[in-house]
């Protein structure tokens, strides 16, 4: 069950559209060290025009691979993946011996530049970086809540375990970051 958080609370969400396969575009993963620059460059352009960005976070807030101590400025760029991270991949990957150390992300300033942006947090882990990121003040030791500053993003989470550990409900948007004072405890 999918919830979208904004002013009036939650609400189900029921709407379906259809995202076209030519509209979706994966990082490569297979990419020749040779290539990496031009092509992470070529992607970061490429993103910036996007209408539509879908991102989960991780456990910590993170954002991609955007850990903590992210640089707000920061652009598509290849990695160093965190020793949390590469725990959390194991399993894709058939065990810490064929999971990658480094990976391509979209930098933070590139995911600012989204015309909407869709959050995703799932399950109880996610319960505090969920709470960090609605009711905390944006910091870079928390990526995703420097999505704060973005004028359209929603976040989408399921219920049971998050929505106990927050205050108040809101959609992300400069008129409305701070909690209404008939909201608060």
């Amino acid at each position: 069950m999918c919830y979208t958080i904004y002013g009036e609370g939650m609400k189900k969400t029921k709407k379906r559209k259809v995202v076209v396969s030519e509209n979706v575009h994966l990082i490569d993963s297979e990419l020749d060290k040779a290539d990496l620059d031009a092509y992470c460059a070529a992607y970061d352009k490429a993103a910036s025009e996007v209408d539509l960005m879908i991102m989960g976070v991780g456990e910590n807030g993170q954002v991609g691979f955007n850990d903590a101590d992210v640089n707000p400025n920061s652009r598509t760029r290849m990695v160093k993946l965190s020793h949390n991270t590469r725990t959390v991949l194991t399993s894709l990957f058939f065990g810490d011996g064929n999971t990658p150390r480094m990976g391509i992300t979209l930098g933070m300033s590139t995911v600012m530049k989204a015309k909407q942006i869709l959050l995703m947090a799932w399950g109880e882990d996610k319960a505090n970086a969920v709470k960090a990121i609605v009711e905390g003040e944006p910091t870079n030791k928390i990526p995703a809540s420097l999505l704060q500053e973005h004028s359209n993003i929603v976040v989408y989470t399921d219920d049971p375990f998050v929505f106990p550990v927050l205050k108040f409900f809101f959609c992300f948007h400069p008129s409305n970051l701070r909690c209404p004072a008939s909201l608060a405890d």
